[in-house]
């Protein structure tokens, strides 16, 4: 089990196990025994899609990229998890993120993130193991190249930027015009 703290002080744990993962399959839908499998939005809940081809992985997106792409998403798999917690504090749903700023959000990542590992690595599951540290690799990567592009930026380079998006101009194509993708 991992710990993370959030800005009120509060120590809140992330674990894994067969209960937890079946909360959140009762919530949302999804399981997170299969984050090596595509999901997709159906109402308020989700459905998981079975990857067996190339074009279902183009319409859909695996469970565990999903979990870092949309906030949101991953802001309702973690209430699942600490829902337990969240009672015990006596806190809501609605008034339980209010103390979750960047930093505990990047905390809050991270532990779920190594305890997922933990978990997979424990179930002799080492094809979703790699999946998981193939993707820190990849978003590690992503962030370097923003922040190499953040440093560029002028006022003048986000005026251009902020003029071609509204003009239409794909942000690839922008980023490389103004040299931001080096």
């Amino acid at each position: 089990m991992k710990t993370f703290n959030d800005a009120a002080g509060r120590t809140w744990t992330i674990g894994l196990t067969l209960g937890s993962a079946m909360r959140v399959k009762d919530a949302l839908g999804v399981s997170l025994l299969d984050l090596d499998q595509g999901v997709e939005r159906v109402g308020d809940k989700y459905r998981m899609v079975e990857m067996k081809n190339k074009a279902d992985a183009e319409k859909h997106e695996l469970l565990s990229v999903k979990l870092v792409s949309d906030k949101f998403f991953l802001a309702d798999v973690l209430f699942c998890l600490l829902e337990p917690q969240i009672e015990k504090h006596g806190l809501t749903k609605d008034n339980a993120w209010d103390a979750f700023n960047g930093e505990t959000m990047l905390a809050m990542n991270q532990a779920l993130y190594e305890e997922l590992t933990d978990f997979f690595r424990s179930s002799g599951r080492t094809n979703v193991v790699r999946l998981i540290e193939a993707q820190a690799k990849v978003v590690n990567a992503q962030m370097k190249v923003v922040d190499r592009m953040a440093d560029k930026l002028t006022d003048e380079t986000m005026e251009k930027v902020v003029v071609g998006v509204m003009s239409g101009e794909s942000p690839e194509r922008l980023a490389s015009t103004l040299g931001l993708t080096r």
